[in-house]
């Protein structure tokens, strides 16, 4: 049956991108070459598929300045990012599509007495576009270590870890920088902190030292998927106490 695509979101690692009114999703198309032969015997010249391309992603809308999505994707022209990004279908249509991407365009729509100011963005795929139509699998183990992979000072993960819990707070002191081990083994693993994408994690091996000062926090989104389902977003709020 038919579905509107009215709810459909699009997100770059866990931060949305507001006001769109239009969100395009991959269009993959394979490149060919000829494989003819000289004693072909019916006339008809002959191919192979060669390499693919995910397309681009034209994201159109309202101009926003207190749309922290769109800001993100000037940031990230900007600096040559390539981020993850996961477009949501309404929940009737139970799909996504995650990739990662790299901001081609940026654009301001005109300034008039009739309409809104638009905003347009384009996005270029590189590397395989995934469609998940079911869930990635949870991880399996969420731990942290201090910044030279010793213990935490006065630890505490609440609630206890579990791979069907996704939202998370870990309280500690003293220590300037920690580093969080995910375990994960047939999933790309994403960190972010505080919104900002930092490291492409290893299943079962700490990531770099993530520095943080007194009386401070941090967001952690850890977004993991496998090839061909939907991504998972576990959530740690982090906060140094002393």
């Amino acid at each position: 049956m038919p579905n509107k695509g009215v709810g459909t979101k699009i997100k770059q690692g866990s931060t949305y991108i507001g006001t769109l009114t239009t969100i395009a999703t991959p269009e993959i198309a394979a490149d060919t070459f000829e494989t003819t032969v000289l004693d072909v015997a019916d006339g008809y010249k002959t191919f192979k598929q060669n390499l693919k391309d995910g397309g681009e992603i034209p994201l159109t809308g309202y101009y926003d300045t207190l749309d922290s999505g769109q800001t993100l994707l000037k940031t990230a022209l900007d600096a040559g990012t390539e981020d993850t990004y996961t477009i949501e279908f309404p929940a009737a249509i139970g799909t996504t599509w995650t990739f990662t991407g790299i901001v081609t365009s940026y654009k301001t729509g005109e300034a008039n007495l009739e309409d809104a100011v638009g905003f347009e963005v384009t996005l270029k795929i590189t590397g395989k576009p995934n469609l998940g139509i079911t869930d990635s699998t949870g991880i399996s183990a969420l731990t942290f270590t201090d910044g030279s992979d010793g213990a935490l000072t006065a630890e505490d993960l609440t609630p206890a870890f579990a791979i069907s819990k996704y939202k998370y707070a870990l309280t500690f002191n003293t220590e300037t920088s920690y580093k969080v081990n995910v375990t994960a083994a047939t999933h790309t693993i994403k960190l972010y902190v505080d919104g900002t994408l930092t490291e492409t994690l290893t299943s079962a091996t700490s990531s770099a030292a993530i520095s943080i000062g007194a009386d401070t926090s941090q967001e952690l989104n850890i977004i993991v998927y496998e090839s061909g389902k939907s991504p998972l977003t576990y959530t740690v709020m982090v906060a140094r106490t002393a």
